[in-house]
This record gives structure tokens, C-alpha cells and sequence, in this order.
């Protein structure tokens, strides 16, 4: 080998070595996708490299199928100069980036939840035209709830909300979610409000409720009397009740100290808050629970025994 040739193949391996000396790492900055929550199905990508690669794609492991999807081969970029979208499924979508050319390669995890669909309202309690005493209740339907807000009121009182947690709401069935709130609403006794539930999901997509007004009543009946004759096995009740919407009184009959007490109506239906109703009982002594209530849902109770001697 002559010294040229020598010198030569040295000249080349120091060129060689100070090349990948001085080369710079291959890096990548994802600038989108790069969100936890999206609500379109088209998703924005924005990828930048520090060098041309040979190729640029990514893996979904969500997939039924995970496969390798080419996004561009000798570029730099992907969506930077250019908008570009890519459409993912609903759901969970965990996949991973990758650059690579014939000396070097990188890889960008990116995890994010698409949820193109708006929550679903199934049902709320009160019903409208309903009289109305403070509980109130949403059904729906979704899977990344960020907010539930009860809003109610009139203009003469004026409005007010409650956030509902949504750790204290049960799931149903089918994934449907039942929310209830106990609301004070003294201030409004005697009047009518309007109210409505809004969802909200993570990604910012809103359902609200149709607007329902009700009439509100938190007094609770008052039982003024209550008497009985007896004729045999059968009985005369008489009850008066102290209440503008009454709605039922009935009793519990504890006879049978071994079982279920039973549950006895007496008026489901009262003029002027009374009632007069007969009934047969069986031989013995009776205990019982009268309880009134009116069409809000409020109650009174009272304690009471029943003797029968035929």
C-alpha cells in the first residue's frame, strides 16, 4: 500500500469520526396531538424534526389490529406548513410516533380520549306542572362527565345554581347515571320556578335539559284528627288533614309483629282535606302508623292502635 493510499484512508476514517462526533441526536416535537380530551374526530397533527427523515408514522395500540401508518417519507415536517388531520375512533387511543433514517430513530408517546358525542339527558324529576317539595333528580347517559349544574328559580327571586359531584351519582343500567340534589327551597314555598339541568364533558361538549315548571310546597300536612267506630270487623275511619294539596293517607298495620307491616289505604282522594273510608280488620290489636301526605311529597305521621273485638 503506497502512502497516498494511507494517507488517504486516514483523512477519511477522521472524517467519519468527526462527523458522528458533531451529528446532532434525530429529536421531535409534537405539537399536536397533544391534548388529554378531543371532541372531533378529526384531530389536528403538527409534527417538527430537527432533520430530514426517511419516514414518519405512528402505531395505534388501540386498534383491533395494531399496524404501522406512514404520515410522510423524506420530510421534516408533518402538518407544520400545511394543516393536516388524521380521523381516530371514539374512545381510548394510545399510539406512538416514530422518525427514523438510516443512522438514527425517535419515538413520541401520545395518549388522548375522543368523545365526539354530546351527553344524554334521559329524564329529570319533577315532573312539569308538578307540585314540589326540594329533590330533585337527572338520569343520563356519558362516559367523561366533567360538570352537572342544577339551575333553578323565578325572576321574581331570581336564579341560582348547585353543582352536583358526580362521585355521589350511582350507575344504572345500560351506563345510565342517576344524580340527585336536595335542594332548601323555603324561599320559594307557596310559588312557582322553572329549572333545567346542564352535562358537561371533558371535552367541553354541553347537553341541557328542557325547562320544566313547578310548584313549590314545603309544608308538611298537619293530621288534626283521626278517629274510628267500630261495627264487627268492620271500621269507620274519619281523618281531617291541616293542607291545601293533600294528596293520600294511609296507615301501616303492624298485626303481625313477625312479618311486614301492612300498608292499608284509606283515602286517595280528599274533599275539603277529609275523608271518611270503611274497612275490615282482623280480631286482635292493631298498631299502627297513620301517614299523610300531600302532592309534594311531604309527610306527617302519627302513631296509633286499632282494637277489634268481634
Amino acid at each position: 500500500m503506497t502512502v497516498i493510499k494511507k494517507v488517504l484512508i486516514i483523512l477519511s476514517f477522521a472524517i467519519l469520526i468527526t462527523n458522528l462526533v458533531n451529528a446532532e441526536e434525530l429529536s421531535m416535537n409534537v405539537n399536536s396531538p397533544n391534548l388529554e380530551f378531543y371532541s372531533q374526530k378529526n384531530i389536528v397533527f403538527n409534527i417538527t424534526l430537527s432533520e430530514k427523515v426517511d419516514i414518519l408514522s405512528y402505531i395505534n395500540f388501540d386498534n383491533f389490529i395494531p399496524k404501522e401508518t406512514i404520515l410522510c417519507k423524506n420530510c421534516r415536517e408533518y402538518g407544520f406548513s400545511k394543516k393536516v388531520t388524521k380521523s381516530f375512533k371514539e374512545g381510548y387511543n394510545d399510539f406512538l410516533i416514530t422518525a427514523r433514517t438510516n443512522h438514527s430513530e425517535t419515538s413520541f408517546p401520545v395518549y388522548f380520549i375522543l368523545d365526539s358525542k354530546k351527553p344524554m339527558i334521559t329524564s329529570t324529576l319533577p315532573k312539569a306542572k308538578s307540585f314540589f317539595s326540594g329533590d330533585f333528580e337527572v338520569n343520563f347517559r356519558e362516559d367523561n362527565t366533567q360538570e352537572i349544574k342544577l339551575i333553578y328559580g323565578n325572576k321574581e327571586k331570581g336564579y341560582k345554581n348547585e353543582t352536583l359531584d358526580i362521585q355521589d351519582c350511582p350507575f344504572q343500567g345500560s351506563l345510565e347515571i342517576k344524580c340527585r340534589k336536595e335542594v332548601n327551597l323555603e324561599e320559594f314555598n307557596g310559588k312557582k320556578i322553572d329549572y333545567h339541568f346542564t352535562i358537561k364533558d371533558k371535552g367541553n361538549l354541553e347537553k341541557t335539559s328542557k325547562s320544566a315548571e313547578v310548584s313549590i310546597d314545603t309544608d308538611k300536612p298537619i293530621i288534626k284528627s283521626f278517629n274510628y267506630t267500630l261495627s264487627g270487623k268492620g271500621v269507620e275511619f274519619f281523618i281531617g288533614l291541616e293542607e291545601k294539596n293533600p294528596s293520600s293517607v294511609y296507615f301501616l298495620d303492624f298485626f303481625q309483629s313477625n312479618r311486614e307491616p301492612r300498608k292499608v289505604m284509606l283515602c286517595s282522594k280528599m274533599k275539603n282535606s277529609s275523608c271518611k273510608i270503611n274497612k275490615r280488620l282482623d280480631k286482635g290489636t292493631h298498631p299502627i302508623i297513620l301517614i299523610a301526605e300531600d302532592k309534594a311529597g311531604n309527610v306527617d305521621e302519627k302513631m296509633s292502635v286499632i282494637f277489634v273485638n268481634a
